[in-house]
This record gives C-alpha cells, sequence and structure tokens, in this order.
C-alpha cells in the first residue's frame, strides 16, 4: 500500500506554524510566509486554540492566502468565522486547499476584546516525489 506523507511527516512532509503561537492576539494577526515550492500543490491547514479568558463575545475568522512573489497575495480561502466553545481548547482540521502559488500564509482576524486567545495556524504539505509517472509511490 503507498505511503501517504502524514504517515511519514519526517520525511514526506514539509510545512510551519504560519501563525507561531501567539497568547493575546491583536485584532489581526498576518502569518509568515510558509515556501511551498519543493511540495506538491496539496496543503492542509490546522488551526490550534488554547484556553480562552476575559473579553466580549470573541471571534476568530480564519483566512488562507496565496503569492507568487512573497508580496502580493490572493485569498484562497476563508473559513467560517468561530465563537464561543470552539475558540477554547480546540485542534481543528480547518481543510485541505489545492494552491497553485509558491507561497502560503494564513490570517487570523480576532474581534472582541479576548484578554487570551492563544492560537496557532499550520499549514503542511507532501514533498514532490521525484521521477517519472503520476508521482505516486511504488512499494518493492
Amino acid at each position: 500500500m503507498p505511503a501517504t506523507f502524514i504517515a511519514d511527516l519526517k520525511n514526506q512532509g514539509m510545512g510551519a506554524a504560519s501563525i507561531a503561537p501567539v497568547t493575546a492576539p491583536g485584532s489581526t494577526v498576518t502569518g509568515d510566509s510558509v515556501d511551498l515550492q519543493l511540495s506538491d500543490g496539496l496543503v492542509n491547514v490546522l488551526l490550534v486554540t488554547g484556553a480562552l479568558s476575559g473579553g466580549t463575545a470573541p471571534t476568530l475568522a480564519v483566512k488562507v492566502q496565496e503569492s507568487s512573489d512573497n508580496s502580493t497575495w490572493t485569498e484562497l480561502k476563508a473559513y467560517d468565522t468561530l465563537s464561543g466553545a470552539d475558540l477554547s481548547g480546540q485542534f481543528q482540521f480547518l481543510g485541505k486547499l489545492l494552491r497553485t502559488k509558491q507561497y502560503v500564509r494564513a490570517v487570523a482576524v480576532v474581534t472582541g476584546s479576548p484578554t487570551a486567545l492563544p492560537l496557532s495556524v499550520i499549514v503542511l504539505a507532501g514533498k514532490k516525489i521525484a521521477g517519472g509517472g503520476n508521482g505516486a509511490l511504488t512499494g518493492s
């Protein structure tokens, strides 16, 4: 059975935290760009939130952007706004996206006034596989 990059993340996967763990984000957090030149076109987006404390009706909206030049960004996907229990202590797979450009980053928009809303957005992708064919792994 062919392996997937998730089964061998160390050798076949790549990615980074576009938004590294931040405890008390401002209203908008623009993540670092993740260079995915050596990956195939699919990316997986993960959101991790810690314990929410304080504030009035905080919400979190996450979107993913892509860029060819790491300068001009276009929106790839905007996810549903999260609030209430969905914000506190969650690990969520936001989805799998098909990107067409080299760089990807996350942007988080926080409304309300939480005292603390720890969050991180991670982008993961499978590495390109050298060789012929359709890129599928073949076992011996």
